[in-house]
């Protein structure tokens, strides 16, 4: 009876687990700025959100460990572990989604800056 109790309750707790590692950004391409005529491809400021990944120009950072930022909703805090142009280095990011002006705005705060990115209609 007890084991028949618990492989639900254990099982909840994977699935919580599994579910909180997603981003709070949704998944796609992003850039700086839209409307500059600049294709995806050739842009600098862009990146790209897939998985616990956020894909940039030379650089890609794998997020774990997300902690929810009080009183800030779709804000999270990550470890990133990154590599790019033949480094590696580790480092907290601060992800945080919103909307203007019917386009899909991510926030991205590490000890580098503040970088804004918009979803831009094909």
């Amino acid at each position: 009876m007890r084991a028949a109790f618990l492989t639900p309750i254990a099982l909840l707790i994977c699935t919580s687990t599994a579910l909180s590692q997603g981003l709070v950004a949704p998944e796609g391409r992003y850039l700086w700025k839209c409307g500059t005529g600049v294709e995806w491809e050739d842009a600098d400021g862009r990146l790209e959100i897939s998985g616990n990944e956020l894909r940039y120009w030379e650089a890609t950072c794998t997020l774990t460990n997300p902690v929810d930022v009080r009183g800030l909703p779709n804000t999270k805090i990550y470890d990133g572990s990154c590599e790019g142009e033949g480094d590696e280095w580790e480092t907290r990011i601060i992800l945080n989604t919103t909307s203007h002006l019917d386009l899909q705005v991510v926030i991205i705060i590490n000890d580098q800056g503040v970088g804004t990115y918009q979803s831009c209609p094909d």
